[in-house]
């Protein structure tokens, strides 16, 4: 079996059409330290070569905008990998592989976008998460397409996402400071 199948295996547990929010995007550190047990050496060996189809890239996408957010949780390392999965997104995009996966396993192929801090990536991930919520029933891709709103504004007041300040080293401006107090300022 190929590394990225039990990579998909492993977050798509219920099924690859199968919404699983609260495993997905709860902080456990029982859950982080699986992922980092069974994953974070792939992410250092960087393995480029699964994006020759849909289910690697999207397999490469998950390890590297996902899993390093699990594995680095709270430190720098955590976004260090954000370039390369935006990369490999786009890149899956233009050759059409989010076509060929489940309306579920998209919204991870188009996460990249929002973790962005770049206006213009925030731009696309609204329109890939809008067009996501209109070609399915399910409520919980109106959620995913209202964090993507969340996010743009974000971008757009600030040009980053102040609750990585700290943690990438950065000042924060007083606005961001007064963002920052309220609920659901940090995702």
């Amino acid at each position: 079996m190929k590394e990225y199948s039990e990579i998909l295996k492993f977050w798509f547990r219920k099924g690859p059409d199968q919404l699983d929010f609260s495993t997905w995007f709860k902080k456990d550190e029982n859950f982080d330290r699986e992922i980092k047990k069974r994953f974070s050496a792939l992410i250092e060996q960087d393995p480029k070569d699964w994006q020759k189809e849909p289910e690697g890239t999207l397999g490469y996408i998950i390890l590297l905008d996902q899993f390093s957010r699990n594995i680095y949780r709270g430190t720098p390392k955590s976004f260090a990998q954000d370039g390369k999965a935006l990369e490999a997104a786009a890149q899956g995009i233009e050759a059409n592989q989010d076509s060929r996966i489940t309306f579920v396993q998209r919204i991870f192929f188009y996460m990249p976008f929002m973790h962005s801090e770049i206006l213009s990536d925030q731009e696309r991930s609204i329109e890939l998460f809008r067009e996501l919520f209109q070609n399915t029933s399910e409520e919980g891709f109106k959620s995913n397409y209202e964090y993507a709103l969340a996010h743009h504004k974000i971008i757009e007041e600030f040009g980053r996402f102040p609750h990585r300040n700290e943690i990438l080293g950065r000042k924060s401006t007083d606005a961001e400071k007064e963002f920052l107090k309220k609920p659901g300022s940090s995702f």
